[in-house]
């Protein structure tokens, strides 16, 4: 199975925001992530009222994302990058 990454305007703007080293390792760990088999089965699944999404934690910022099946090509659809004292205020 394939897996596909897409970044939302949104999360591509976060990541824009963040220095250089930061913006590297981030976008880097999300490569590694989604050449995993299953890489659900290293993120986190939200609470309700998101329980449709995920998080991947990439040391202190949080990548939040859904999963879109499009039966043989699986996409991670990253939604929001955010450091972790931010990443669940509203």
């Amino acid at each position: 199975m394939m897996w596909i990454v897409i970044y939302s305007d949104t999360a591509t703007k976060d990541i824009k925001e963040l220095d250089r080293q930061n913006q590297e390792r981030i976008i880097q760990k999300i490569r590694w992530f989604s050449e995993r088999t299953y890489p659900v089965a290293f993120a986190t699944k939200l609470a309700s009222p998101f329980a449709h999404l995920y998080r991947f934690r990439i040391g202190d910022y949080r990548a939040f994302f859904r999963i879109v099946d499009r039966k043989t090509i699986q996409v991670l659809l990253i939604l929001r990058v955010k450091h972790r004292k931010n990443a669940y205020r509203s």
